[in-house]
Order: structure tokens, then sequence, then C-alpha cells
């Protein structure tokens, strides 16, 4: 646990929506100067954090509440859940679409969503800065049609800090973490889900994954099989890390600090001490960022 303290050099372009510890909420309209008073209050509030968090997220059911997508959806439980990638959360690219984008594959959403029939076609989801994951099992869900399930694939993990454009991605340094060859766990049937356990006892955290496919699909109900790849939703599970939210005491900006809001929960229950109890709004030089404050 470090302290967090919260410095401005210019007071008089400062604004702040302050959520307090009993759950009122003091507000200061842009523009007003934002006295020392409540930059010391800012700070006596926001109290502690640790550097570093770590998450164990069990399995719980397909399309369940207990998976890496949906805590980055639900922002790590402070918001109903959104697409994760659309609220700038995470970024999952796909290699090509032919049916649907890369988005589908995180709205929890039945999508008859997939690739260009090429081989070697995947699928990549970027947890985020100062987010890794060690995966020991994942769910895939094919698409809404039955046929061309997924057969042969590997779970893939880098930390290669290139750019999420498909030349990087494909030109990135990946790590196999599990490999499946010709698979049937996923029936080929209309939105079937599958459960998987990685193979390769990788314990190396990794900020991107990837379903690369290694092999041709089930195949359609007339015809032979094909290099469409179908996967229609993702979920891991495993151990997840993120932060530090702060670094050297200072404000860094949030992938998604535009869409973050309140706690919607009763702030003066009481919870365990250094946990997460509010949020800060800060605004400064015309970018914003909801902060958490800790007990």
């Amino acid at each position: 646990m470090s302290s967090i303290t919260v410095d401005f050099d210019d007071l008089d372009n400062i604004t702040a929506d302050v959520i307090l510890a009993d759950g009122s909420l003091e507000i200061v309209p842009e523009g007003l100067k934002v006295s020392e008073a409540l930059v010391d209050l800012i700070n006596s509030t926001v109290g502690t954090q640790p550097a570093q968090t770590t998450e164990v997220l069990t399995y719980d059911s397909f399309g369940g509440v207990t998976g890496v997508v949906y805590r980055l959806g639900t922002n790590f439980g402070v918001l109903p859940f959104e697409n994760p990638h659309v609220a700038g959360r995470c970024v999952v690219v796909r290699s090509s679409s032919e049916s649907g984008t890369a988005a589908d594959l995180t709205d929890r959403i039945p999508n008859n969503t997939y690739s260009i029939s090429v081989p070697n076609s995947w699928i990549v989801i970027d947890l985020g800065a100062s987010r890794k994951m060690v995966v020991n099992q994942y769910t895939l869900r094919n698409r809404s049609f039955a046929d061309r399930a997924i057969r042969n694939w590997k779970l893939q993990g880098t930390n290669d800090g290139g750019s999420n454009s498909v030349g990087d991605l494909n030109a990135a340094v990946w790590t196999d973490l599990d490999i499946k060859i010709n698979n049937t766990t996923m029936p080929a049937l209309v939105n079937a889900w599958a459960l998987y356990s990685v193979s390769e006892g990788i314990t190396t955290p990794f900020r991107k994954l990837r379903i690369l496919q290694t092999g041709v699909n089930s195949g359609p109900t007339a015809g032979g099989p094909d290099n469409y790849l179908t996967v229609a939703e993702m979920e891991f599970y495993g151990t997840f890390i993120y932060g530090p939210l702060y670094a050297d005491g200072s404000l860094v900006a949030f992938q998604d600090q535009n869409t973050l809001r309140p706690l919607a929960d009763d702030l003066s229950a009481p919870v365990t001490p250094g946990t997460r109890a509010g949020w800060i709004k800060i605004s400064l030089g015309g970018a914003s960022a909801w902060i958490p404050y800790y007990r």
C-alpha cells in the first residue's frame, strides 16, 4: 500500500467533483477556483491504494459474470455491463472480417460474425495498459449458425509493445498457452459454448491474448471444412493483475476516463480497510478522469 497525493500547480484551472465517504457529493463548478482546503480534502479522502491488484477469476458459467471481459465491461464492478471494447476499456482486433466486426467478440450478444476464409485467421484482445493475465481456462462461443465450429487453434499471449494494427499484431512474438488439434468440444450448433483449460503450463501474465486458428473448422452442413474463424464470443479466467493506477503519486490517464462514473452502491456501508470506496473526478487543463479513493 502506498500513500496517494494529488498535487496541483495551477489551482485556477482545476475543477473537481468529490464523492465523499458518507456518500454525499460535493460539486465544484467548472471554472471556479479550487481552494487549497479542497485539495487537502481530496488528498485526505483518497487515502491509500494497492500498487497492484491481483484477482483470481474463476469460471462460473457460460456467459457468466466472473471472467475478465465481464470485469472490464462493468469497469471492475462499478457499472452495468457494456461492451468493454466500445467503452474503451480493452481493444479487440480480428485479422479480417467478412461478417460483423471485432466488437462482436465482447458484446455478450449472439452474433453471426466471422472472418474471411483464409488460413491463420485470429482474434486478439488487448486488456490495456497496466493489465495482464495468467489464463488457466477460457470459453469460446460459436456464431449464430449451426456449422463451422472451431477445431484447430492456439491460445497465445504477448507483452510486445507494438500497436494494435493487424500488421503489428502479426509481427508480435507470441507464446503458446494452449494448443488444440481436431478438438471437438464445441458442438457445431447455433451459439454453442465450450470451456477449455490451458495445456502448456505457462505462468507468465500477458497483456494481449490471441486465438490463432491453425487449421480448418468443422465445415458447413454441405461441403468440406474451410478457414472461416467463427468464434463470436470469448471469455478468460485465471489470475488478473492490474495497476498500479498511479505512478510516483501522480494521476495517470485512464483509457476509459470519460466513461467512469460514481459507485452506485451505498458508500456509507462498512467496507474493508484499503478497499475502493468511491470515485473522485479531477479535471485539469481540459482533461478529466475519475480516480478511485480507498478507505
